[in-house]
């Protein structure tokens, strides 16, 4: 199976998490790893990052946005953040379909995750199969700083 994983953001913990990306998602695979990052986090290692994950494409080029902070509905969130997120998802699928056009690569599976993530089991790869074509799955639970109790409890 061949899978594209995009990264969008922060890749401060990009070396701590390599080998629970490779053995719990990419899983001996053939993977592709594509990157949107945002030049602020100048203390992050983007050179190191790229030489251990090699991704196909990697965009760093600043993000300009207006002001959203006007629209935050939760106190703890980052409207700027928040944005910059999408921002990131969103130049990084372009990228990245950008690269398959260019090259005709195809992938079985794409997958969005953050560097930042931990996986505690291996993705069950087996229950993908009988998905239709463009399906997003998103896993339940902790959501938004919810813990499972609380989740249970909006339901």
């Amino acid at each position: 199976m061949r899978i594209a994983v995009i990264f969008s953001g922060r890749i401060d913990k990009y070396r701590e998490h390599y080998e629970n990306i490779m053995s719990r998602v990419v899983q001996g695979h053939e993977a592709h790893f594509f990157l949107s990052h945002s030049p602020e986090f100048v203390h992050e290692d983007l050179a190191d990052f790229c030489e251990l994950y090699q991704p196909k494409t990697v965009n760093n080029d600043p993000i300009v946005l207006d002001d959203f902070s006007k629209y935050t509905c939760h106190p703890q969130s980052n409207s700027h953040n928040m944005m910059c997120m999408w921002y990131n998802r969103r130049r990084a699928y372009q990228d990245m379909s950008r690269y398959i056009e260019e090259t005709g690569t195809q992938y079985d599976l794409v997958i969005n995750t953050r560097l930042d993530t931990y996986n505690d089991e291996p993705l069950n790869y087996h229950l993908f199969e009988c998905l239709d074509e463009n399906t997003i799955l998103v896993p339940e639970g902790y959501d938004w700083g919810r813990s499972e109790e609380h989740t249970s409890e909006l339901q």
